[in-house]
């Protein structure tokens, strides 16, 4: 049973401690200046990890709820706006109660 406890907190260790930048900035600081200036490395990680998780799950679920979707269209309703005034300079729209349209707006 210890064997077996030891060799998966040994799996556990290495599968959640990964080596990388801030690891190795932990070992370097850690051999240098000691415990605290290591912890205050970890804990700076720690909010900067837990920053771009909220930030992700905010986005995911502001596109799942729909708070993105007012200003998709209002962008739509000016996009459409821009059209149709750069197709009215241009002479491509008929205005409304031209005799030749049927509705607001038609494609000449």
């Amino acid at each position: 049973m210890p064997l077996l406890f030891v060799s998966a907190f040994g799996l556990g260790l290495a599968f959640c401690a990964p080596p990388g930048a801030v690891t190795a900035e932990a070992l370097r600081r850690g051999l240098e200046r000691g415990f605290w200036s290591v912890l205050l490395l970890e804990l700076g990680s720690l909010v900067g990890d837990a920053t771009w998780a909220a930030l992700a799950l905010f986005g995911a679920a502001a596109g799942r709820v729909g708070f993105l979707r007012p200003a998709s269209a209002a962008r739509r309703r000016v996009r459409s706006t821009m059209t149709r005034s750069r197709a009215r300079r241009q002479g491509r729209l008929i205005q409304r109660g031209h005799p030749a349209s049927s509705c607001s707006m038609v494609r000449a």
